[in-house]
C-alpha cells in the first residue's frame, strides 16, 4: 500500500493533537497519596493515605 505525503502531515497534526489532548485532561487527576508513619525492622510499615475521592480500599472491606 502506498501512502500518499500529502496526507502524512494531517494525520501527524493530529495524532500531536490527540496527544496534547489526553495529557492536558489527565493533568488535574487526583492523585492518592501514602505516607509511611512507622517502619518495622522486618520491614513492615504502618502507612496513612489520603484519598480525594473517599473510595474504600478494597483490602479493607
Amino acid at each position: 500500500m502506498k501512502i500518499r505525503a500529502r496526507w502524512l502531515l494531517p494525520a501527524g497534526v493530529a495524532l500531536v493533537a490527540v496527544a496534547l489532548g489526553g495529557e492536558h485532561a489527565v493533568e488535574n487527576d487526583p492523585v492518592v497519596t501514602l505516607n509511611v508513619v512507622q517502619e518495622a525492622p522486618d520491614g513492615a510499615c504502618t502507612v496513612r493515605r489520603r484519598d480525594p475521592l473517599n473510595r474504600l480500599d478494597p483490602l479493607e472491606r
